[in-house]
């Protein structure tokens, strides 16, 4: 089995190319960090270094050893980094999220936050804006985080998600799966429901019109509303069947409550976007992101 003291003297021997100063950084004597390499190159039977004068120099499997090393110390220096960052995650944190965001999605994400012990010491502030606050908000820097549907320049960190959109109902039927995935009419005829939309002027809306063809489905709309949970509701309750996010209904479709039809990686693709200042602690950001991107990964998007 390696060992891992014996490894971390070679790796701080290696980084500074120097016994004394590698001695001192691990906080032991020369002869005993010397004795240290000379048993570790024994034990693995490799000539690590070649000495010149008081300079090591890295033989061929020296810095093979050592770029392979160097990766597992680094990521220990992450870990290290974020133990000692715990306590400094506390304060009120600001988030914002577009009117076009489905409301249940919402609370789900705000929920991981809350119950996250990272945050532990946190307080939240949640609210809805539309754009025009939200540009004030985070250029006057009153807000920590923003969930969009919108990709906004400025001074900001950014991530951007893509979440598949499919034809969702509650029907089951698996016939329909033989049918062309993107002949939508057929499968709405298939399905005996009539379709649930986003309302014009939505950036959903805008991304159907752009994708599909819906002029010969027009009698075929039940509803149309500017509420993203009026659609998910309207289409778990089996009113209709609707284009929406899976992520927004992937309990429900796991649970096999809601089906999916259509081409298996979607539709189309709707982006949300994370949105922070860039005066904002990027390691905060980071574990924000990656609360995000769990729901992302285990709600089918890809």
């Amino acid at each position: 089995m390696l060992n891992m003291n014996h490894l971390r003297s070679f790796y701080q021997c290696a980084l500074y190319g120097n016994v004394s100063k590698a001695a001192h950084s691990l906080q032991m004597t020369q002869p005993s960090l010397s004795q240290k390499i000379k048993t570790f190159e024994d034990e693995i039977g490799l000539k690590l270094f070649y000495r010149n004068g008081r300079t090591l120099e890295l033989t061929s499997d020296g810095r093979n050893l050592f770029l392979k090393s160097k990766k597992i110390f680094e990521s220990l220096g992450d870990i290290e980094n974020y133990i000692k960052r715990q306590p400094e995650l506390c304060g009120p944190l600001y988030f914002g999220f577009s009117h076009e965001i489905e409301r249940p999605f919402m609370a789900k994400i705000i929920g991981e936050l809350i119950k996250n012990p990272l945050f532990k010491k946190n307080q939240f502030y949640v609210s809805m804006m539309n754009h025009s606050e939200l540009r004030k908000k985070i250029n006057s820097k009153n807000i920590s985080f923003f969930l969009t549907h919108q990709n906004l320049i400025g001074p900001l960190h950014k991530t951007e998600f893509n979440f598949p959109v499919n034809l969702v109902s509650k029907v089951k039927d698996l016939s329909l799966h033989k049918l062309n995935k993107f002949n939508v009419e057929s499968m709405i005829l298939a399905l005996g429901q009539k379709l649930i939309l986003p309302s014009p002027g939505l950036k959903l809306r805008e991304e159907l019109d752009s994708s599909l063809d819906l002029k010969e489905l027009k009698s075929s709309i039940l509803m149309e509303s500017n509420i993203l949970s009026c659609l998910t509701e309207g289409v778990r309750s089996g009113a209709g069947c609707g284009f929406l996010p899976l992520p927004y209904v992937y309990e429900e479709i796991h649970q096999s409550h809601l089906s999916i039809y259509g081409p298996i990686r979607g539709f189309w693709n709707h982006k949300l976007y994370l949105l922070a200042h860039k005066s904002v602690d990027p390691f905060i950001y980071h574990e924000i992101k990656q609360i995000i991107q769990r729901f992302s990964v285990e709600k089918g998007v890809k």
